[in-house]
């Protein structure tokens, strides 16, 4: 076997009208990820100059800065074309292929590492996983990576609090189902952390674009999102004041990491 064919399998309803139509927010309003996954890549990933890298799900290329310190083959898949061609735009250096988890472009055996940055929850099958698995070489490793608001400080949880009520079925990393497909697979972890950090910067960029950069929210219609924001500004006053939208602040994120290992099959 070489490559797969039908490199747009299909993407969940919910990434594919909300990640389009969201695509300039999403660069604008995510944090980035915080220096320790730089060890990460590097001690648990095995990640190196030499390394063939996948960044699966790559999005406008948020996690790109982290991979190309280390090294240059790097290829970036994503099936929104709206989220390629942001990626393009700022990373024109990369490859960049326009494809699914279900269908990638890519020999048998020629990948050194899979990454999945924010992004594996939305592609957690075993169609996919299978597809990993048959690019990466022998002991290649999946890594898997979301940063996510640091609950435990009460205006935070009020402001998730809210934002949950809207995702209906979206698949998300705070579920936990994503694991399912992991279990009994021919991937092993090998490695579990957390990283703490913070995303500052305007109340423009780290609260309202942030919050409409998620797919349920980006998706719904203009007044739906003025109605969501209004209810975000009611219930983060006083601590926020979201009429200030220069006013620099800083947002907690727990970033949680997972390193596994391609096991030899019998």
């Amino acid at each position: 076997m070489t490559t797969s064919s039908d490199s747009l399998s299909p993407v969940h309803p919910t990434a594919a009208s909300g990640f389009e139509t969201g695509a300039p927010v999403y660069r604008q309003g995510r944090p980035d990820y915080p220096a320790q996954t730089q060890a990460w890549l590097a001690d648990s990933m095995g990640i190196d100059g030499n390394s063939t890298v996948i960044d699966l799900g790559a999005g406008t290329g948020k996690f790109l800065p982290q991979l190309l310190t280390l090294t240059s083959q790097v290829h970036a898949v994503e099936p929104s074309s709206a989220m390629l061609e942001q990626l393009r735009q700022q990373f024109p250096q990369v490859n960049a292929h326009q494809a699914s988890a279900a269908s990638l472009p890519f020999e048998d055996h020629s990948i050194d590492a899979v990454i999945c940055a924010q992004s594996f929850h939305w592609f957690a099958n075993q169609q996919s996983l299978d597809e990993i698995a048959r690019v990466l070489k022998p002991n290649g490793k999946l890594g898997l990576i979301w940063n996510s608001r640091d609950d435990s400080v009460d205006w935070v949880a009020r402001m998730v609090q809210l934002i949950n009520t809207y995702e209906n079925d979206t698949p998300r990393h705070q579920s936990g189902e994503w694991k399912k497909v992991l279990e009994d697979s021919i991937f092993s972890l090998k490695d579990q952390t957390i990283f703490h950090h913070e995303h500052q910067g305007s109340v423009q960029d780290v609260i309202i674009n942030r919050a409409l950069s998620t797919s349920f929210i980006a998706q719904l219609d203009e007044n739906q999102q003025h109605h969501f924001l209004d209810e975000l500004k009611i219930l983060l006053f006083p601590d926020i004041k979201l009429d200030d939208k220069e006013a620099i602040i800083r947002v907690p994120y727990r970033t949680h990491a997972y390193a596994f290992e391609k096991m030899p099959q019998d």
